[in-house]
């Protein structure tokens, strides 16, 4: 569906209301899209998203409420030089955020919400 030949000038991409993006991404498969700008999705898994990150390599703002985020470190082979606002909602801040963080080196804006103790926010 993020393919460039469906939308090939699509920027801004919204799935809002019960949609649940929990596909897997083949990225093998799959060409990346180099003009989409915008993510947000309702609710993702989050286990695909460092797959989704390396097939927008233009991404510049991504919003999701993530039910769970796996460590993907091994996944995100190269840094995303263009995300620059990233806000997401996390059940369990501490499963990955590290990781995640460690591959957004040009990020402006972050939001990060879920269920965290006061001394977290001081390490980031």
């Amino acid at each position: 569906m993020l393919n460039n030949e469906h939308f090939p000038l699509l920027k801004i991409c919204r799935f809002t209301g019960q949609f649940y993006w929990s596909t897997d991404i083949d990225t093998y498969y799959q060409l990346t899209n180099d003009t989409i700008r915008t993510l947000v999705l309702n609710k993702h898994c989050g286990t695909s998203l460092c797959s989704l990150f390396s097939l927008l390599p233009n991404l510049k703002r991504f919003e999701a409420n993530l039910s769970m985020l796996t460590r993907c470190s091994s996944k995100l082979h190269r840094r995303h030089m263009s995300l620059r606002d990233l806000r997401v909602t996390l059940n369990d801040p501490l499963n990955g955020l590290n990781e995640l963080l460690a591959h957004m080196p040009k990020l402006e804006r972050m939001r990060i919400r879920g269920m965290m103790n006061d001394n977290m926010a001081i390490r980031y």
